[in-house]
């Protein structure tokens, strides 16, 4: 596996992501959001060959043949369970991030995630994957809305 400038750039990118991500929740909060969005950021950011090393090819080439009886794409279903993962996490972990602050930063990492694929030959930025990433945090954050109620106050 060839490292370089550009791998390096994304892995500071990933990192810092994961850390603002993590910051304002408790220990455990902070654990599970920063490891969750490290494994987000490996999921769409690892070269195919890479995932099917570490999961196994024949689990990789099942879930492909699974995307494919609805019509779409390994990359396009792991893009949606992604984002509804985060979206819901954020929820549930980040109180600070439910209402505009938490569509709005879902909104800039939907985008982030595909325009940072310019810096990288492996990868390339599509508007459906905006798009795919988007309804998958909606998703989530409706998952998310029905089973973590907010706290009263008085």
């Amino acid at each position: 596996m060839h490292f370089d400038l550009v791998d390096a750039l994304l892995m500071i990118l990933v990192i810092a992501v994961s850390l603002w991500v993590g910051r304002r929740s408790s220990p455990l909060a902070r654990a599970v959001l920063v490891g969750s969005a490290l494994a987000i950021s490996a999921l769409l950011f690892l070269p195919t060959w890479v995932l099917r090393r570490v999961a196994g090819r024949e689990r990789v080439e099942s879930l492909q043949a699974a995307a494919q009886t609805v019509s779409l794409t390994l990359p396009d279903i792991v893009h949606f369970v992604a984002f509804a993962a985060l979206a819901a996490l954020l929820w549930t972990l980040r109180p600070d991030l439910r209402g505009w602050r938490g569509v709005a930063a879902l909104l800039v990492l939907a985008v982030a995630a595909e325009l940072t694929q310019v810096l990288t030959s492996r990868r390339e930025p599509r508007l459906s994957d905006v798009a795919i990433n988007l309804v998958g945090a909606v998703v989530g954050v409706l998952l998310a809305r029905m089973f973590v109620r907010p706290a009263r106050s008085g």
